[in-house]
């Protein structure tokens, strides 16, 4: 395993800023998917069934104020994103799949993304990212499985995608995607695609010998590095690192995950050199993030995370996370209000 520093840099925290109201009372799935922009003004995007969440959040200390989007179909998942401007969310099993784009506001009115729409074998929308100025929907159906691209002006939004890449067949493919600069990662069951966005080319990615179906459950890429989730490696998970190189990408290893890890790398996100590492364990484990800085060519240092409230036992917080520049969302599962267990979103801002 590559070496990982653990101990964090003087003053190096992400701290839990505010704990918003449990809208998960309005669906179990509240929280199965999370988004956040994290420029002057926070903004936040929940995913779960039948609908989608946007929350709206500003300064230090922010006002937590929610408004609710009725999703068109009932979903198990809706995938979700978000920029300073807008917000997105996705329906890709519905009967006519769908990708919706809103403006932040009190009575956002949600509208389609592509004007000729989608048939519903091509699962369009199955997971969504955004960039500073694009949105990517992997559309992993069909004889022919595409990644579509939109400028994120509302114009040009409406009409049909600028840029298709064509993704090579694979099961489960697009469970996770990832954009930065000129590479689009996919993950797929045991499998992960490197993309060149301008040659349109797959570029090698060597994939580790004792890896397991669960490798590319999480993938990001953030400017020269790429880490890759198995959360079925062992108790603890594993976390696989790749860096960019003389032009190509190489394998480094594994990361020396603390062995107080379960199920490390269930879920990723990475914003400006800051790696982020969901380990929710299993049933009855309280869970825990692992928040990473690379700080020199294989060095990384952890960054401590400061709760409110430490997660409960069972909570299996970092079922999922998000981040963008210095604002963090993580998921707990299950967490207890007046004796019911519901998901939980909490916010932090990390330095």
């Amino acid at each position: 395993p590559v070496e990982t520093q653990l101990n964090p840099a003087a003053g190096s925290f992400c701290v839990e800023e505010y704990k918003p109201p449990l809208y998960n009372k309005i669906t179990t799935k509240f929280g199965h998917n999370i988004a956040v922009w994290g420029g002057t003004n926070r903004q936040m995007v929940f995913g779960g069934n039948n609908r989608v969440d946007n929350a709206v959040l500003t300064g230090s200390y922010p006002m937590f104020g929610g408004v609710t989007i009725p999703a068109p179909t009932p979903e198990l998942v809706t995938p979700v994103a978000a920029t300073e401007q807008l917000g997105f969310y996705s329906n890709p099993t519905a009967a006519q799949p769908s990708i919706n784009y809103f403006s932040y506001g009190l009575t956002p009115t949600p509208m389609p993304v592509g004007a000729s729409g989608f048939s519903s074998s091509q699962l369009v929308g199955t997971s969504i990212a955004v960039t500073e100025k694009r949105l990517y929907a992997t559309a992993p159906g069909g004889a022919m499985p595409y990644v579509y691209s939109w400028d994120l002006l509302p114009m040009l939004l409406a009409a049909p995608p600028s840029y298709s890449l064509p993704l090579t067949p694979w099961p489960q493919l697009g469970r996770s995607l990832s954009v930065d600069g000129d590479f689009l990662l996919v993950g797929a069951e045991a499998k992960a695609f490197l993309y060149s966005l301008t040659t349109k080319a797959e570029l090698p990615l060597p994939i580790p010998g004792d890896h397991t179906n669960e490798f590319a459950l999480s993938a990001v890429v953030n400017g020269n590095h790429i880490l890759i989730g198995d959360p079925g490696v062992g108790a603890t998970g594993s976390v696989w690192w790749y860096f960019y190189a003389q032009g190509i990408w190489k394998y480094a290893g594994a990361l020396a995950l603390p062995n107080t890890l379960r199920r490390a790398g269930t879920a990723m996100a990475a914003s400006e050199g800051l790696f982020v590492i969901g380990a929710p364990g299993s049933a009855g484990d309280a869970g825990e993030v692992l928040v990473l800085r690379i700080v020199g060519e294989k060095a990384w240092e952890a960054v401590q995370v400061k709760h409110l409230t430490d997660p409960a036992p069972g909570a299996n917080f970092g079922y999922r996370v998000a981040l963008s520049k210095s604002a963090l969302l993580v998921t707990s599962k299950l967490e207890t209000q007046d004796g019911i267990d519901y998901p939980r979103v909490r916010y932090y801002t990390c330095n």
